[in-house]
């Protein structure tokens, strides 16, 4: 496995392809764009409360009570259309999370490849991998189940538990990503794909471990990098909030508050959108370095 020209060929492949970027786009808005992605946000409407702020905590449930009854066929819609759009998305990113595991296969064999190929051939997988997404999930569940007692219960030992525990999280995880790789570059069952995955981390586990090893390096740099530039950021946004504060204490023109807001608001969703794009960019290199990666290891012939 040669690292170098792996890495090399991500990062050329990530900017030559730029579909891929909308690819990774559609995966992390629909939740599955790494192993441990979940968004879920929902506020209830601020008329609930009152405007006077309650004295006591039992003021709080007596509003709620008196209100809520009011509010329970909205509530009942939004968290309806709310679960649809959930749906839908999770959908779509898997769709979009196969069909780009299998452009950068296209790729990695000097195939053409493109959206709509991408997403087309994303949807014959897409079923195969929720199911193993579900039964990834349910098995660090039950993990989480056993292993939390056994911690507690062996906490002396737990400079050993703690670690072993992570590194066992570790395999499971680089176990579904190179299950979700052979059922597509092979077009298996699941059950078929998880014997051949761990026969291939067993058979090759040095040069799957550099790999993540160095996954995980580059992934710490980068996080490094952003810590920074966040800090930065934070300042920035610290000295422009003094500024307005200043402005709108300072002015007695009534516009300058929406203005304010106005700016405040844009600024946010383009900060948004810059995240975004950035890790949309990200999560296109980091899935073609792993697929590569991966892909080298396994026989060049192929049953799809």
């Amino acid at each position: 496995m040669e690292l170098g020209k792996i890495l090399s060929k991500a990062f050329d492949t990530t900017f030559k392809h730029k579909y891929l970027w909308l690819l990774s786009f559609l995966a992390i808005i629909g939740g599955v764009a790494s192993e441990t992605q979940f968004n879920f946000n929902f506020q209830f409407p601020s008329e609930l409360f009152s405007n006077t702020p309650p004295d006591t905590i039992q003021d709080i449930f007596d509003t709620i009570s008196s209100n809520i009854y009011s509010y329970i066929p909205i509530i009942i819609i939004v968290l309806l259309i709310l679960l649809l759009i959930s749906i839908a998305l999770l959908i779509i990113g898997l769709i979009a999370k196969a069909g780009q595991i299998d452009s950068f296969l296209q790729i990695d064999q000097n195939k053409s490849s493109g959206f709509y190929p991408a997403m087309s051939s994303g949807k014959h997988y897409a079923w195969r991998i929720f199911l193993l997404r579900l039964i990834y999930g349910i098995s660090c569940f039950v993990s989480i189940l056993i292993l939390i007692p056994l911690i507690i219960i062996t906490f002396l030992f737990f400079f050993i538990t703690i670690p072993l525990t992570i590194i066992y999280f570790g395999i499971l995880s680089i176990l579904l990503k190179n299950t979700e790789i052979l059922i597509i570059k092979n077009n298996l069952g699941i059950i078929e794909a998880i014997k051949q995955s761990w026969h291939l981390t067993c058979q090759h586990w040095k040069d799957i471990l550099f790999l993540w090893l160095v996954n995980f390096g580059i992934q710490i740099g980068i996080s490094i990098v952003f810590f920074f530039f966040g800090i930065i950021i934070f300042i920035f946004s610290v000295f422009l909030a003094i500024i307005f504060g200043v402005l709108v204490m300072s002015t007695e023109l009534s516009f300058v508050i929406p203005i304010l807001i106005f700016l405040a608001i844009f600024i946010i969703l383009i900060a948004i959108a810059i995240s975004l794009i950035i890790g949309s960019i990200l999560h296109t290199f980091f899935t073609g370095y792993w697929t590569f990666g991966i892909n080298s290891l396994l026989p060049k012939k192929t049953n799809k």
